[in-house]
């Protein structure tokens, strides 16, 4: 996959969190290599950076970073988690088709956490527990409800970076035909087979390249397409599970109920439940 970046829009965009938020921010590709950052070093910088002067320090700092990204893409959702040094960090995936493209990061969140676990947290790392202190409390407190309005604001941004084309991706032919396909036949029964036949493809090459755009079979892909559409049927009709499971192709309830919460971290009736707008 081929992703070109508007930063001229996402610069703008992320200036606007920061100054309602006060928090960093920062753009990362799938593969966790960076693609921009908002930092405002004046404010929210000098406790990282002292952390930093240590090569531990910033061993440890990458490290984090790397399972934060790592939990995010296998629960595919928003996460948070407190880093080495004991601040809230956050990862927001970002979806184009169903295939994860990259991460919204958000971090340096001070919340609960007393100085004093910080120090023992930081105690084998060379840097000045005085000037840590100092930095940690200058530092925005975030209490449990603060943070998740941040990571409420963080999701609705990353779906407007899609919605504003901030990010064009281009796929290979091959996979433009083979998606066409999924999407036109989506509540057919679908297999590797008939998607391959359908589109005059073999069933190597779409493996190939389903596992080189997105990083999943073709299957799994087909399940993510069937799932955002039973999604929109679940807030946007009043047909019952069953109903819904038959009208997107699954072969049943129970497995299309399985395969819903694989994907969206909950049942069917309890994202109808928690994401419908009541009169």
């Amino acid at each position: 996959m081929i992703i070109n970046y508007n930063t001229e829009k996402i610069a703008r965009a992320f200036q606007d969190f920061y100054n309602a938020t006060g928090v960093n921010i920062a753009l990362r590709r799938a593969d966790f290599s960076c693609i921009y950052m908002f930092l405002d070093h004046s404010r929210q910088s000098d406790f990282c950076h002292e952390i930093h002067k240590s090569d531990a320090g910033m061993s440890a700092c990458q490290s984090s970073d790397f399972c934060l990204l790592q939990k995010c893409a296998e629960q595919q959702r928003a996460v948070s988690h407190v880093c080495h040094a004991g601040l809230t960090d956050i990862a927001v995936p970002l979806y184009h088709d169903g295939s994860l493209i990259g991460y919204i990061i958000l971090g340096e969140l001070r919340n609960e956490t007393e100085f004093s676990e910080i120090a023992e947290r930081v105690k084998n790392l060379d840097v000045s527990l005085d000037n840590l202190k100092e930095y940690y409390e200058k530092l925005r407190y975030f209490d449990e409800q603060k943070t998740d309005s941040i990571i409420n604001v963080a999701v609705m941004l990353s779906k407007y970076i899609l919605l504003e084309d901030m990010l064009e991706l281009k796929y290979s032919s091959n996979i433009e035909k083979a998606t066409d396909y999924i999407n036109a036949n989506c509540t057919e029964e679908l297999s590797i087979q008939s998607i391959s036949a359908g589109v005059n493809i073999s069933k190597s090459v779409l493996y190939r390249d389903f596992r080189k755009y997105f990083n999943c079979t073709v299957n799994e892909y087909v399940n993510v397409m069937r799932v955002e559409q039973a999604a929109n049927m679940l807030l946007g009709s009043e047909m019952s599970v069953e109903e819904i499971s038959a009208a997107t192709g699954f072969s049943s309830a129970s497995y299309f109920g399985k395969i819903f919460k694989k994907i969206k971290g909950m049942t069917p009736v309890k994202y109808r439940n928690t994401h419908k707008i009541r009169p």
